[in-house]
């Protein structure tokens, strides 16, 4: 057996669905570019390699405690409500199907 992880980064609704956070920004352009679609044949082509697949999140807790106030990439995360651990804007898009046997890597 590999020792191989593919890992899938930041697929959650919040950045990718089409009605989530980022939808005027990001969400348009996973639309435009087939994100979601050549995702999927990539965690594909690595199950059939014999690769496992973890999927890496981005999640604060409801207090928003983990959450840097001086980052300049996550301090909108509290006053926007987005990235909570729990909601379904934290959750892997469904058209990536994660598997019971993948790895959720919270970060």
């Amino acid at each position: 057996m590999k020792k191989t992880l593919f890992l899938v980064m930041d697929m959650m609704n919040d950045i990718v669905a089409e009605d989530g956070f980022s939808k005027a920004t990001y969400g348009v352009q996973v639309k435009q570019r087939g994100v979601l679609e050549n995702t999927a044949a990539a965690i594909a082509a690595a199950r059939d390699a014999g690769a496992q697949v973890g999927f890496v999140r981005v999640g604060f807790s409801a207090d928003y405690r983990e959450c840097p106030p001086a980052s300049p990439i996550f301090s909108g995360a509290r006053s926007n409500g987005i990235f909570q651990l729990g909601t379904w804007g934290t959750e892997v898009h469904p058209a990536l199907a994660p598997q019971r046997q993948d790895f959720d890597i919270v970060k």
